[in-house]
């Protein structure tokens, strides 16, 4: 009896989505414009210049609600899955809590609103929100009204700036992302204008921030794309576990390169000076703290906004902040995303998507912006809709 009931009430709520699909991705939309916007304005100077914590908290909350009455109202919210992404987003309040750190439980709010919304027009609002912010913030910047955090290297004269971001390497790094998400929106697809607009871009990018990383990120990735032939070619003949071993193998041999750091280790000292001592301050949290099932504050004294900090520490690193911060169950679903990720790209025949994800996960081991949606925006292709990619670009052959 209760099962016919439930039966008949997921056929309704089916109805309802196809016959109002317009309304239902408006909805989800705009709650993810607002999310957006509130989590870009967290990594500027807004907020330094004057206190609008609670009216960005405010934009956030809308924005969450505008979600939750999309699937409410017009997903079938009666399914397991939607049970399975209650029960997480109440494990990650719990984490939230623990850290201090709650974007892990707010983006699982939107992967799962995200359900029948077409992942392109996502990256277009995405790069629409993002790009218009970005250039206020740099005009706002670069006539006084925020701050431009400038600074300066110890071994050579270069001057950085942040052009009203938090540091310039999250400058560099918003820079990457809207090309990783540009290139994504295209689908791989680039006309020479837009070549020489991505190789200015970088070009720009480098001179203002001094970001070696990010700029040896932003070549190879331009060096990929150019390639996207040969390398779909390989991925066809790739088998997807060997893949995500791959993957997996590269975030565990970081982390233990940290936990093992030892300045007087010739190569571990080298990959430290190349990573900008990432593996140092990744060494002193395992030092420092103990790994939690459930996460922990770890107080973190960074040189973002311009700050100068007696005891400078802070955890760059995605892989390690989730680890030390979340805990080892949100390492482990971490882990776990990747992975069924890649396994309903390479079943959609959307491969492109993999190697969008094999960057995402390389910035990720120098940069801690892997849950921050307003960087990080392709963990809504968990659960969006991919089928509006012409599945030819991935038939190519080298």
């Amino acid at each position: 009896m209760m099962l016919e009931f439930i039966r008949k009430i997921s056929e309704k709520k089916n109805n309802v989505s196809e016959k109002y699909s317009s309304i239902s991705s408006m909805l989800y939309l705009a709650g993810l414009s607002m999310y957006l916007v509130s989590n870009y304005l967290r990594g500027t100077m807004f907020l330094s210049h004057t206190d609008k914590g609670k009216i960005i908290f405010l934009i956030l909350f809308v924005g969450v609600l505008f979600v939750g009455a999309k699937i409410l109202i017009f997903d079938n919210w009666l399914n397991k899955s939607y049970v399975i992404a209650l029960l997480l987003v109440i494990l990650f309040y719990s984490i939230g809590k623990q850290s201090g750190d709650y974007d892990i439980m707010y983006y699982t709010v939107f992967i799962v609103g995200a359900i029948n919304i077409d992942f392109k027009t996502i990256l277009k609002v995405f790069l629409t929100v993002i790009t218009v912010l970005l250039l206020i913030t740099v005009i706002l910047s670069l006539t006084g009204i925020i701050r431009n955090v400038v600074v300066y290297r110890s071994d050579n004269p270069s001057i950085r700036y942040a052009l009203g971001a938090l540091y310039p390497t999250d400058f560099a790094a918003r820079v990457f992302y809207l090309m990783l998400a540009y290139v994504t929106m295209r689908g791989f697809k680039l006309i020479i204008p837009e070549w020489i607009s991505l190789v200015a871009i970088t070009t720009t990018m480098y001179v203002v921030t001094d970001t070696r990383l990010d700029l040896l990120l932003m070549l190879l990735f331009l060096v990929s794309v150019a390639g996207k032939k040969c390398i779909l070619d390989a991925l066809n003949k790739i088998k997807i576990n060997a893949i995500n071993i791959c993957i997996i193998l590269m975030i565990c041999i970081y982390i233990i390169m940290s936990y093992m750091y030892n300045p007087h280790n010739t190569i571990l000292n080298k990959l430290n000076s190349v990573l900008s001592n990432r593996l140092f301050y990744g060494h002193k949290v395992f030092r420092d703290y103990n790994i939690e099932w459930l996460g922990q504050y770890i107080n973190q004294n960074g040189l973002g906004g311009g700050a100068t900090p007696k005891d400078y520490f802070y955890i760059d690193s995605s892989y390690l902040r989730i680890l030390m911060m979340q805990g080892i169950v949100a390492f482990v679903i971490f882990i776990i995303a990747i992975v069924y990720a890649n396994y309903k790209f390479y079943k959609s025949n959307v491969k492109i998507m993999i190697i969008i994800y094999l960057f995402v996960i390389l910035s990720s081991a120098i940069d801690q912006h892997f849950f921050e949606i307003s960087f990080n925006i392709f963990l809504l292709s968990l659960s969006a809709d991919l089928s509006s990619y012409n599945n030819k670009v991935n038939e190519v052959r080298c």
